[in-house]
């Protein structure tokens, strides 16, 4: 008897080990402070978590508000909203970064205001790499064949070199609304910048735009289902800039504008949804779901090796937000993934803040 048993558990471990790991949710706690968050980051033992024009800085062990920086207006430590796109909040060692459409604002970690800076508005996102910077942005084209680009530049604002491009989600008189987004992350002053339009790819930059590895392996297609593309294009047209439009200029003006799109559809999922750098692991999020998970590939740039994971499946941000850079409801930091998960109550919903081990 003793035997059987003793077989039986080796079996039940091997078998735990040769799959793919399913983690277990732990609640942290619910967030009082916050009716609609946008994005959260988690840095050391702090949680940032965008809202409009704020964010909440809290306390992870007991989440407690310990200081919120932001403010409504065009004045310093201000911040002007826009219906299609929303604050993008980056945590380093020694300061914080907050960034609109009009303008970024470095606070120091505690929340002190230290500078900011005018942008562009076609600029996405603006994320120091060492001495200097790399920005994602929108290169618009009368003729329509408009572009996502990466490019690298000094400290002075000169453009040192471009890095990548890729198709904008409108171009020419076609719409993707299943868009493969341009993905990419800086990490300990490397630049990662994913590839799914040529195939499972991940080139790594140093902070002077010199590629210096590529990471690539051999994937299987996903074909996206009919039911898929309905729910895209619901997503689409309820984003905060289409009912926007609606209010302002009448609800016949933006069917008209609806009726006139050419949308195109994807037969297949690219192979990466998104990437995220911590602790010398890759983790690419894929399009592959299981018992209402989604699989990760974790890649450790030591080892030089991939392992499955499976996190939960997370609230999405809006159809336009999703490509205007790092904008989640979720986060790894410290092989933890965090995540927002919002429950409906009497009075609305909550959100909660909830952890798993990796």
């Amino acid at each position: 008897m003793f035997k059987k048993d003793f077989i039986f558990q080796k079996l039940i471990i091997y078998l735990f080990l040769i799959s793919p790991i399913a983690l277990f949710s732990t609640k942290i706690g619910t967030l009082n402070d916050v009716l609609k968050p946008q994005m959260i980051k988690v840095y050391d033992n702090e949680l940032f978590v965008v809202e409009g024009h704020k964010v909440f800085i809290y306390s992870l062990k007991d989440l407690k508000v310990k200081k919120i920086i932001g403010k409504l207006g065009e004045g310093p430590e201000e911040f002007k909203l826009d219906p299609a796109r929303t604050l993008i909040v980056n945590v380093f060692k020694d300061y914080i970064l907050a960034e609109s459409r009009h303008k970024i604002i470095f606070f120091s970690r505690t929340g002190k205001f230290i500078r900011e800076m005018k942008k562009n508005r076609t600029i996405l996102q603006i994320v120091p790499v060492k001495k200097n910077f790399l920005i994602f942005e929108i290169d618009y084209k009368k003729d329509g064949k408009n572009h996502f680009v990466l490019d690298l530049y000094n400290s002075k604002m000169e453009k040192i070199k471009k890095l990548f491009k890729q198709k904008f989600f409108s171009y020419e008189n076609k719409l993707f609304v299943m868009p493969d987004s341009l993905n990419y992350c800086v990490n300990d002053n490397k630049i990662y910048i994913e590839k799914s339009t040529e195939g499972f790819i991940i080139d790594i930059y140093n902070s002077d735009g010199e590629k210096i590895d590529q990471i690539e392996r051999d994937f299987k297609k996903l074909k996206v289902s009919e039911a898929e593309k309905k729910i895209a294009l619901k997503e689409y047209l309820n984003n905060p800039a289409l009912v926007n439009a609606k209010k302002r200029k009448g609800e016949a003006f933006v069917n008209k504008y609806i009726k006139s799109l050419n949308i195109i559809y994807p037969d297949y999922y690219p192979p990466i949804q998104y990437i995220t750098v911590n602790n010398n692991k890759i983790y690419i999020q894929t399009y592959e779901k299981k018992n209402g998970k989604i699989k990760y590939m974790i890649y450790n740039t030591n080892k030089k090796e991939f392992k499955e994971i499976y996190f939960p499946k997370v609230k999405k941000a809006d159809f336009l937000v999703q490509m205007q850079g790092d904008k989640k409801f979720s986060t790894i930091s410290n092989n933890r993934f965090y995540y927002l998960k919002n429950i409906e109550t009497e009075d609305g919903e909550d959100w909660e803040l909830h952890v798993e081990d990796i």
